[in-house]
């Protein structure tokens, strides 16, 4: 027996790459950061943000196109998947992604103040079930994550786009 799968919450650090194939099928590519924090033995503070590929497809690539943006928070499941190609000049690539199976929309966005959720087998967010009402143990666990990772204040800003620049990802 084995497991692929997934579970990330972060933010989203640019806004989100969307097209459709020639099949008529939509995907999106978009960059999620999650960020870890520490001490070491002598308490010096560490951090480290770690840049994920993510692929989303159909409805969840619908739910990218109008809700999703830079800075956004997500919670993020899926799977694991590393594709190989080769490039113009004949080199073997590799690409390491994260397809998204489900999607939270996590916090407020402008005058939005609950999470919406969207599985692969929905065709669009306006078909989308009904956001979330029922605390589950999850909902205290993702918001003590949320705000001991991350902060509004405008020094975490400023590291966030520091730390776009410098991991940028490009398709």
């Amino acid at each position: 027996m084995s497991v692929n799968r997934i579970t990330l919450l972060g933010r989203v650090g640019g806004n989100p790459e969307v097209r459709t194939l020639p099949s008529g099928q939509r995907v999106a590519a978009l960059r999620l950061a999650t960020r870890e924090r520490w001490k070491d033995a002598k308490g010096q503070p560490h951090e480290h943000t770690e840049w994920h590929r993510l692929v989303l497809w159909a409805g969840l690539a619908d739910l990218a196109e109008r809700y999703i943006e830079k800075g956004r928070e997500l919670y993020v499941e899926g799977r694991v998947q590393t594709r190989q190609w080769q490039d113009a000049s004949g080199q073997r690539r590799f690409s390491t992604e994260i397809v998204a199976t489900i999607v939270q929309l996590i916090g407020a966005k402008k005058d939005t103040t609950t999470a919406e959720e969207v599985t692969p087998n929905t065709t669009s967010p306006a078909t989308a079930p009904e956001p979330i009402t029922t605390p589950s143990p999850i909902d205290a666990v993702l918001s003590a994550a949320i705000e001991a990772s991350w902060s509004t204040d405008a020094e975490d800003d400023a590291e966030r786009d520091t730390d776009e620049r410098s991991g940028g990802w490009s398709a």
